[in-house]
């Protein structure tokens, strides 16, 4: 059980909590496809490529967390990512979330068979350490590409290969180094 065994684990990828820049924004955990696969999904008018990522948790706003979150959020997602290995995902088309609104996303969507699970396992991870990860939507992984523009002006986005090599923190517009994904404790 990885919320159990996170202290016991050698923290080779972990990050100094004095790293985290406190600020309005959020903090969130993600994982960020390649400079080359970002940079094939990025749309005019839309998000950076370096900005596209996908949300695993997020974490409310970055004020919010003491100073002993911050230091445990850190601690989590090093050891997560040295138990968990890497993930293979696949880009399976895209979608609009919320069309009422004034700039609704546009996405990319996510297809994984062990997504689910894997996330399930950090959430699990993160609030056993006391972290206060919102649950105010339901998890339909995706990657935002822009907002706003409509659905029916992006463009196609292609199908395909993921495999996230490491798992990220980042907090008011910030990204601590990645924790690498490990197949094997070292």
């Amino acid at each position: 059980d990885i919320a159990r065994r996170w202290e016991a684990v050698s923290l080779q990828h972990s990050v100094k909590a004095e790293a985290f820049q406190a600020g309005e924004d959020g903090v969130m955990v993600a994982v960020f496809p390649t400079r080359a696969q970002a940079r094939a999904l990025a749309v005019e008018g839309g998000e950076k490529p370096a900005d596209l990522h996908l949300t695993l948790a997020y974490l409310g706003k970055a004020d919010d967390l003491t100073p002993e979150q911050t230091r445990r959020l850190y601690e989590v997602v090093s050891a997560f990512a040295v138990l968990a290995g890497p993930l293979k995902a696949r880009i399976n088309g895209r979608a609009e979330f919320n069309p009422k609104e004034k700039a609704p996303p546009v996405v990319a969507l996510v297809d994984s068979p062990s997504l689910p699970d894997w996330r399930a396992r950090l959430v699990e991870a993160l609030e056993r350490a006391g972290l206060p990860v919102s649950h105010e939507h339901g998890f339909i992984p995706h990657i935002t590409l822009r907002y706003g523009g409509g659905f029916e002006s992006a463009p196609d986005v292609p199908e395909m290969e993921f495999e996230f090599g490491s798992v990220v923190v980042a907090a008011s517009g910030k990204r601590a180094p990645p924790s690498m994904l490990s197949t094997t404790v070292e």
